[in-house]
């Protein structure tokens, strides 16, 4: 459940942000999407595709399945702990370093 993703728009587009934790993807993983646009009538299809750079359909009814999703690959980011660890090391490096000026 990924809750009530954000949305924001404006002439030329539209983003929606929601916690990759609502995938229930661990860090690293790929998954593949497609958006699409339609006319918003009840039969129409998808007109405008992000996956596919040409016209989906021809006509409203035409029926529409991507055949290249887009795939993105969830960012893999260090657990608290190693970075926490870097940072001292960091600072032990620092202060080694004042020590020998001394």
């Amino acid at each position: 459940n990924i809750g009530t993703p954000s949305v924001t728009k404006n002439i030329s587009s539209v983003t929606l942000q929601f916690a990759y934790a609502g995938l229930g993807l661990a860090p690293g993983s790929t998954f593949r999407f497609d958006v699409y646009t339609s006319g918003g009538g009840g039969g129409d299809s998808a007109v405008d595709a992000l996956a596919n750079p040409a016209q989906s359909i021809a006509n409203w009814g035409d029926p529409y399945s991507t055949q290249s999703p887009v795939s993105y690959t969830i960012p893999t980011v260090p657990e608290p702990g190693t970075l926490a660890m870097l940072g001292l090391g960091g600072l032990l490096m620092v202060q080694r370093a004042f020590r020998r000026r001394a």
